[in-house]
């Protein structure tokens, strides 16, 4: 297996909701993730090779639902700017956005429990960028604990 960049017909065939996306768009959002520029290089070489397409695919594919493209219940919202609902009532409108807390036992925090392909795609960055591990007495407090610093956005349990 080798690190290999997805391409807008990737993102297609394996997410069918996005095949009435134009590639242009879908290559742009892929663009954002692109490791030689350094631009937002979340998934780069020093990942899991066996992980490393799929994770750029599945955060693509976020990226394209918090966009509004495509077809689906997440995308739909997004394009009514509604990401990140998770409960909406009609009598006298009661809105709930998630949280940090929202993420059940899986514990993935804001932004990323927003759709399932955050969900997943977190799943994947713990793997691969677990975060720093500290010794006791380091001077930052967090005696010996990986942490998923800076990749959890929202308050974590842990007084981040």
């Amino acid at each position: 297996m080798a690190y290999t960049d997805p391409t807008p017909a990737d993102i297609k065939l394996d997410f069918p909701q996005f095949a009435a996306v134009a590639d242009s768009v879908i290559q742009r959002v892929i663009n954002r993730n692109n490791p030689s520029t350094g631009v937002y290089a979340w998934v780069d070489q020093a990942w899991l090779e066996s992980d490393y397409t799929w994770a750029w695919e599945l955060l693509t594919a976020y990226w394209l639902t918090q966009m509004g493209q495509g077809t689906g219940t997440g995308a739909e919202l997004a394009g009514q700017g509604l990401s990140g609902v998770s409960r909406l009532k009609s009598g006298a409108l009661d809105v709930s956005f998630k949280s940090a807390s929202d993420g059940g036992t899986s514990g993935v925090p804001a932004p990323w429990n927003e759709n399932i392909y955050g969900v997943q795609f977190y799943q994947y960055l713990r793997k691969n960028r677990g975060g720093v591990v500290t010794a006791a007495g380091a001077g930052c407090g967090f005696g010996a604990q990986a942490t998923d610093l800076p990749f959890a956005w929202a308050y974590n349990g842990r007084g981040l």
